[in-house]
């Protein structure tokens, strides 16, 4: 699977209605370890304390009353958890809590703390989240530049996510690692032009681990996109 752009207007919403979130990226049942990527509410309620067997990004979108940990959630909030890490909980209001939620693989699974104890094979051990210093696009930028912040990271294992604004018509070069188990770049603002296709607020695009890099190209008011990369190896459970 080479590098590859879903739109928000063509990812499928979830099974039930469209309020339960859209699907980007969802592996067979003949490939569950390609990527998975989704977005997801809560309306009026609380996701309680869990975990998963697989590393994830969640990208949050705060809203009046909406919560994390019991912090209120910024306009923008990027949290990473290694596999078997117990993260939460959610709660949103009239104003749900949307969130995009990003991994390498599918998870085999939700796992609800405490009564989920013994599905927990490994105590996962990072646990990190950064707010970017600005969210949106101020017209700051000349044309053709571009900032780069990052958010997470840890050299050891190639973990990275980072936000790169770019002024009208920059160009954004998007290089993959080999020390990685492959990235996302999310549209957040702005639109980017991709091989003479163009990608709005939201397009969530993958890219596989020695993919060519991907050349993104800012539009006419520039641009704001995440890229989350994942750890290589992948958290194991017998790590």
């Amino acid at each position: 699977m080479t590098f590859a752009m879903v739109t928000e207007e063509q990812a499928r919403p979830k099974p039930g209605s469209a309020k339960k979130g859209l699907i980007y990226f969802n592996p067979s049942s003949i490939d569950d370890r390609a990527p998975q990527g989704f977005t997801t509410q809560v309306w009026n309620g609380t996701l309680r304390a869990h975990f998963h067997p697989v590393d994830q990004f969640q990208i949050l979108f705060g809203a009046p009353g909406a919560l994390y940990q019991r912090t209120p959630v910024p306009e923008l909030l990027i949290h990473y958890s290694d596999a078997y890490v117990t993260y939460g909980p959610f709660v949103g209001g009239d104003d749900p809590l949307r969130y995009f939620v990003l991994r390498a693989r599918m998870s085999g699974g939700t796992w609800y703390m405490p009564e989920s104890r013994d599905h927990l094979l490994y105590r996962g051990k990072r646990h990190l989240q950064g707010v970017p210093s600005s969210f949106g696009l101020d017209g700051s930028l000349a044309d053709g530049e571009v900032h780069e912040e990052i958010v997470i990271e840890d050299p050891s294992d190639g973990l990275e996510a980072r936000v790169l604004t770019a002024g009208p018509h920059a160009t954004l070069v998007v290089e993959p690692s080999v020390a990685s188990s492959g990235q996302y770049v999310l549209v957040l603002d702005g639109d980017v032009e991709i091989e003479g296709a163009t990608y709005g607020r939201e397009s969530l695009g993958w890219q596989q681990p020695n993919d060519p890099p991907a050349k993104l190209t800012a539009g006419a008011h520039g641009c704001r996109v995440v890229v989350t990369r994942f750890p290589y190896p992948e958290t194991p459970a017998t790590h």
